[in-house]
């Protein structure tokens, strides 16, 4: 309908883990409408006219005397007038509220601050598992240089005692 336009009106507030989540939709509907309105007349009184008794003596006799009854009838009532009526443009609006539901996938903020602690402490325990497998590492290394160190064409061999060489 031209003229006419609608507005949504959306009210979201933060619930208690501040996560915004939707309060209230409204609807509000806007238009122009044409109304006929009648418009009041006055109505007129009714003109009786005046008795013509020169035509009343002419005629004479019994049918005279309805005769006047009846014009005057028709004198007194007056003709209808056809209705008039002003048309109208008003401006209407209807509100009503929508019906919705929401469904929030959020993490709540204390949630998350426990969730990232978790994970710190996850790093944590990760690290020292990573540190140990890297000191066993560079353990096994040293034993096998040392090993090569003290072997017989090693750098080391002629300078360690043959029996301390069988405990290494």
């Amino acid at each position: 309908m031209p003229g006419s336009f609608t507005k949504l009106a959306i009210r979201v507030k933060n619930n208690i883990n501040q996560i915004p989540e939707l309060e209230r939709v409204e609807m509000t509907e806007h238009w122009t409408e044409e109304e006929k309105i009648p418009i009041k007349t006055s109505t007129p009184t009714p003109v009786v006219a005046p008795k013509d008794e020169k035509k009343d003596k002419k005629k004479g006799g019994a049918k005279d005397a309805t005769a006047p009854a009846e014009e005057e009838k028709k004198a007194e009532t007056p003709v209808p007038e056809e209705q008039k009526y002003e048309m109208k443009t008003r401006k209407k609006e209807r509100t009503s509220d929508v019906p919705f539901k929401t469904v929030s996938h959020a993490i709540p903020p204390e949630m998350k601050t426990q969730y990232k602690n978790l994970e710190n402490q996850l790093m944590i325990d990760d690290r020292k598992i990573l540190d140990l497998k890297e000191a066993k590492y560079m353990l096994e290394s040293f034993t096998l240089e040392l090993k090569n160190a003290i072997d017989q064409y090693g750098n080391l061999g002629p300078y360690v005692d043959p029996a301390v060489k069988a405990k290494l």
